[in-house]
């Protein structure tokens, strides 16, 4: 890997740990930080398409209690906690 590409990979791993630290924190104002204001989300359940800051992070607001309480009972389930 040339130099530049594995500075991109840091920054690139380094963004995802970023990220993944504000979910766990519950940081909805760092997780929002990193979207575009014209942000759109395509999922595969209604309402498909989310379109804008606001409803992104109303649909963080929305469901980032129940990633955790998953995330944490998978976590429990392995053993780790």
């Amino acid at each position: 890997m040339t130099t530049t590409a594995t500075t991109h990979a840091a920054e690139i791993r380094q963004l995802v740990a970023n990220q993944q630290h504000a979910i766990c924190s519950k940081n909805v104002d760092q997780i929002m930080s990193r979207y575009a204001p014209e942000i759109v989300i395509f999922d595969v359940k209604p309402p498909f398409q989310t379109k804008g800051r606001a409803a992104v992070r109303q649909l963080w607001e929305d469901c980032l209690p129940e990633i955790l309480h998953q995330f944490q009972q998978g976590v429990a389930k392995e053993g780790k906690i």
